[in-house]
């Protein structure tokens, strides 16, 4: 646990060097490569070399990862046709595209990896899931960011929460859930289109605060579904969900879509208030 302990202390001190020394010029692309290259080998030397291989079990948890990301791709680009597009602001030139390979290749691996690490071995897995997606939220999220919030006004706060905490640690809670499941693996084919699209589409949507919290939340919430329609015995017990114990599989699985299914519900109602107030940048009139 100590290790551990230290590795996460590790993990913030390398994320945020770029925020707190503030370089400038090219090394504010390059620094954090080179940090996430130091963190990826120290997390490899740690954790091993296991999560490079896919055992047959996992293929299907994997291909949900995927799908989701798909998910999350079309809907940004179907919110785009509503809201609009817009100029992406990563450079395309050949430096550009270099670069924004290696944060694609890099960044991602790096941060699954070490999520790999942190989970390894959890004793109360549920409370640990919940403990790792708010540490990689902070992890991901600037401190000068946080620091200003301090001088924000309450809609600034408000739009942050929503757009930065809400979102980040929704798609971490997937991110760990799929690591637990299935490995780095899982968690890297969920995010790495995803990345992939920001940082390679020449044009992105234009959207309103409520359709990226929509985009941001949604996909998400059908991965935990997928997850647990398809979950197997070992899986729900990787959860410190105990099979046996609520009345069987069977019986547990359609507990678990139950809730799933009221929270979508909620969430449809939710987006239908949003909808008819003008909050996603749509506003119905007869």
């Amino acid at each position: 646990m100590i290790y551990k302990v230290f590795y996460i202390t590790f993990l913030f001190m390398i994320f945020h060097v770029v925020d707190i020394i503030g370089f400038g010029g090219l090394m504010i692309y390059l620094l954090p490569l080179i940090s996430c290259s130091l963190v990826l080998l120290v997390t490899l030397k740690l954790y091993g070399y296991s999560g490079l291989r896919i055992p047959p079990i996992h293929k299907t948890t994997i291909v949900i990862g995927l799908l989701i990301a798909m998910l999350q791709i079309v809907l940004l680009i179907d919110a785009g046709f509503l809201m609009g597009f817009g100029r992406s602001p990563y450079s395309h030139t050949l430096t550009g595209v270099l670069i924004n390979s290696a944060y694609v290749l890099f960044i991602p691996l790096t941060i699954e990896y070490s999520r790999a690490y942190v989970l390894k071995g959890v004793r109360k897995p549920l409370r640990a899931l919940i403990l790792t997606a708010s540490l990689y939220t902070f992890l991901l999220v600037s401190p000068i960011r946080l620091l200003g919030l301090l001088r924000a006004e309450p809609l600034e706060i408000l739009d942050f929460l929503g757009l930065q905490i809400i979102t980040t640690f929704t798609w971490n809670l997937l991110a760990s859930v799929l690591v637990l499941l299935a490995g780095p693996l899982a968690s890297l084919a969920y995010r790495v289109p995803i990345e992939a699209f920001w940082r390679f589409s020449p044009i992105l949507p234009n959207l309103t605060w409520g359709w990226k919290v929509i985009t941001g939340v949604v996909p998400p919430i059908v991965g935990f579904t997928a997850l647990i329609y398809q979950a197997t015995p070992s899986q729900f017990r990787k959860l410190g969900i105990r099979p046996e114990r609520e009345g069987g599989i069977r019986t547990l699985k359609r507990e678990r879509r139950e809730i799933l299914w009221t929270t979508i519900f909620c969430i449809v109602a939710i987006l239908a208030i949003w909808f008819a107030t003008g909050l996603l940048g749509v506003f119905p009139s007869i």
